[in-house]
């Protein structure tokens, strides 16, 4: 599906069930709340898709047209816009992964890679990875690292730092992420962070399970 989820083949009713069995943050309850409600209205103006749905809640002036078009709240469709969103947010560059030598960071940026999104088509499969290794002249260890590093990060909610500490508390790749126990893995990133501190405080359950709900809608595209 590529680097980001493809909000054009994800169905209205589909994303109202993505929705529904969230664990959404506070401030987006209200989401959950009246889904079926707000939704219903939704699918009679001829909106399909979440990508669909995207265009036409753009800015405030069509979010505004579009509540008056479909009697959808202003504040509903504003916050149903960040949250569409947040499945798409910018990519990390290679030089905030925490442990990147500067010379790889700097051998990638000379064939044009300079985030995680120009980095994936380049390294889906162990072949493409190979051909990567010699043309930067980076070891394939490295290549492979830094790999899983930006697949972590397709991840919603993980950042540059949090993709380096799954990758360190064992939970490598999305599959082993959206796969995970919540309790085992908040438990191996405690340990590693703890260990390691490479942010302040630790991670509760809650946003452990919202980052395993996350990775379970994130494309297995990188073969490993």
């Amino acid at each position: 599906m590529g680097f980001y989820i493809d909000f054009s083949a994800i169905s209205l009713e589909e994303f109202k069930s993505i929705l529904k069995d969230s664990n959404l943050v506070p401030s987006r309850m209200l989401l959950k709340e009246y889904a079926d409600f707000y939704f219903k209205l939704l699918g009679e103006v001829n909106i399909d898709t979440v990508d669909e749905l995207l265009i036409v809640l753009k800015n405030k002036a069509k979010i505004s047209e579009f509540s008056k078009k479909t009697g959808v709240s202003i504040e509903y469709l504003t916050i149903l816009a960040r949250e569409i969103k947040s499945f798409r947010r910018k990519p990390s560059k290679i030089k905030e992964f925490p442990g990147i030598e500067v010379s790889i960071v700097q051998n990638l940026a000379k064939v044009g890679i300079e985030n995680a999104y120009q980095l994936f088509s380049e390294v889906l499969t162990s072949e493409n990875r190979e051909t990567l290794s010699k043309k930067t002249d980076i070891d394939l260890n490295e290549i492979l690292k830094i790999t899983k590093l930006a697949d972590l990060s397709r991840i919603r909610w993980v950042n540059h730092t949090f993709a380096n500490v799954l990758l360190n508390a064992g939970f490598d790749t999305v599959e082993k992420v959206a796969n995970a126990n919540p309790k085992v893995l908040c438990a191996a990133v405690r340990k590693v962070n703890n260990k390691n501190r490479f942010f302040p405080g630790n991670i509760g359950l809650t946003d452990i399970e919202r980052c395993i709900e996350s990775a379970k809608i994130v494309s297995l595209d990188i073969k490993y």
